[in-house]
């Protein structure tokens, strides 16, 4: 069972255990878990960031308000990734590299930096077909989670809600099930089908019509209609996105804490 709140600045009457973080180049979000009597409540907050370079107060802010923390998670939105079979890369660090390379050579050309950045491998072995998803790190938003909370891990956003499309769609037989997490600056998607990881893709700005054609065309060039699907939409911006789909799909539904879900899938 979780409950959720909202609150910019955080007062817990129990102390928490954990703090989730996604940061999207303007807005770092956050979520303080903390438990009582079994049940796992989560605090939210936001702020904008205008220059990478703030990141680290941030962070250092979150710390000074609650210092031992079991868990701490964090992960970028709105990211280039490749997703691949385990098979495909044999553990090579530079089959890792060429693939996303290949998969990604628009956004690469468009960010030289992201070149010298470092490869993030997310493995979800629980999945059949084993996939892999590469992510290449925002050294900025690395450092400034790091420096604050050594033990921090980090993830792949789809790969977290990836694992949650798949346990979905193993439930849902002749359905793909479509996960988007929208905000104002882009959005996240995936797409999983009897237990198995389908598609990863993203979208940048809140060009919705963009976003509406990148699932539309994953869907038609595996043969799919708008009954074939089961759309789930979390973020900010779920409602508007929820009213501009419902002209080509039958089947949406907004997640039960639809502006915060995502943020909440990192704990899984």
């Amino acid at each position: 069972m979780e409950t959720g709140e909202t609150d910019q600045v955080i007062e817990t009457k129990v102390a928490p255990f954990g703090l989730l973080l996604r940061w999207d180049g303007f807005e770092v979000q956050w979520a303080w878990m903390s438990k009582k009597n079994e049940v796992v409540n989560y605090t939210f907050g936001s702020r904008e960031v205008t220059q990478p370079s703030m990141l680290p107060e941030v962070i250092r802010a979150l710390k000074s308000r609650s210092k031992a923390l079991e868990t701490v998670v964090y992960s970028r939105r709105y990211s280039p990734v490749t997703m691949l079979p385990a098979v495909v890369l044999q553990d090579s660090e530079e089959s890792a590299s060429m693939w996303f390379d290949f998969h990604n050579a628009v956004a690469l050309d468009a960010s030289g930096s992201v070149h010298h950045s470092l490869l993030r491998q997310q493995h979800l072995e629980s999945v059949e077909g084993e996939p892999v998803f590469i992510e290449k790190t925002d050294e900025n938003w690395e450092f400034a989670v790091i420096k604050s909370f050594p033990q921090a891990r980090g993830v792949i956003n789809r790969a977290a809600f990836m694992k949650i499309a798949v346990a979905d769609s193993r439930n849902k037989l002749g359905k793909w099930v479509v996960r988007v997490d929208v905000g104002k600056r882009g959005a996240d998607f995936v797409a999983a089908f009897g237990g198995k990881a389908i598609w990863s893709g993203y979208s940048e700005g809140g060009d919705i019509e963009g976003m509406l054609y990148n699932i539309v065309n994953v869907m038609h060039r595996d043969g799919k209609g708008p009954k074939d699907l089961i759309v789930r939409i979390s973020g900010s911006g779920a409602v508007e996105l929820k009213s501009s789909l419902s002209r080509f799909f039958t089947e949406i539904h907004l997640c039960d804490d639809a502006e915060w879900e995502g943020l909440k899938s990192l704990a899984l």
